[in-house]
């Protein structure tokens, strides 16, 4: 009896001692510009900066099995915590795939840029991977800071002519048109039933931007600003994401919009940022 009761003390302080462990966060040492790795339930610090990320949850894995044939190649999201110091700068999902057009491998807050350079394992079949077994690649850099430019520049007017999030648009696309054929078969190639519009293309072109579709509403992209340089026709996007306590639509959407600008002979370059809103 006496060493049943003795057995039953050392179980119970056996499982005590396994829920300390599990509630104890584990931390890793990271740096500036250096890759580390991470686990579900995982801090690295970066002690020069006084800045953590946290590895909270893996939201989705898409990625094709070595074993299968798929359309696409998919993705891994995962959730993350940034802190710095005793203060939580937000909680964000993180994508490892490139051209995800929901998310994004980069995150930009306070200063800092924070990616997700990769993961591992890689399934192999339709089994799945255990969340334990999880280990993402970080890399956190500081932002490059803003340098005063020097060179000619000047801001261009334009006029937004048409915004919405039905446009029959499936692939995330810029789009310069000027002259009259292309502008007709490129506005019946859109989901209206509206007239085309008259544009004067001696003197304008259309911008026409896509933001790709979307399986929830909540996404929206625009014209923020057109600047012309020395040599090109710069047109800066914006594309604005939900963020996760956003309420939105459960339907397919393809964020759009068409914009005139006046001609200048010179090259279109478009620059694209990238904001998750918080409602």
């Amino acid at each position: 009896m006496q060493r049943h009761i003795i057995l039953g003390i050392i179980a119970l302080m056996i499982l005590a001692s396994g829920c300390t462990e599990q509630e104890t966060l584990s931390v890793a040492a990271a740096d500036i510009g250096i890759p580390f790795q991470i686990g579900v339930n995982q801090q690295a610090f970066l002690e020069t900066e006084n800045l953590g990320i946290e590895l909270l949850n893996l939201v989705d894995d898409s990625r094709c099995p070595t074993d299968f044939r798929c359309a696409v190649s998919g993705e891994v999201v995962a959730e993350i915590m940034i802190s710095k110091g005793t203060e939580i700068l937000g909680v964000y999902n993180i994508s490892d795939w490139r051209q995800s057009i929901g998310h994004t491998s980069k995150i930009t807050v306070d200063k800092y840029v924070v990616e997700l350079a990769g993961v591992s394992p890689y399934p192999k079949d339709n089994s799945g991977i255990r969340l334990s077994d999880y280990v993402l690649t970080f890399i956190v850099s500081k932002a490059v800071a803003q340098v005063p430019i020097t060179k000619y520049e000047k801001d261009i007017s334009f006029e937004t002519i048409r915004t919405g999030i039905y446009s029959n648009q499936y692939e995330k696309k810029n789009h310069v048109i000027d002259n009259l054929v292309e502008w007709d078969t490129f506005w019946w190639s859109m989901d209206t039933t509206q007239s085309l519009p008259g544009i004067n293309f001696s003197e304008n072109l259309v911008l026409a931007v896509f933001q790709g579709e979307h399986s929830s509403g909540g996404h929206s992209i625009s014209v923020n600003k057109i600047i012309e340089t020395e040599s090109a026709l710069e047109v800066f996007l914006k594309e604005v994401s939900p963020g996760q306590r956003c309420s939105v639509t459960q339907a397919l959407t393809q964020p759009y919009t068409i914009a005139v600008v006046e001609k200048t002979g010179k090259d279109v370059q478009f620059t694209t940022e990238q904001e998750i809103t918080d409602c």
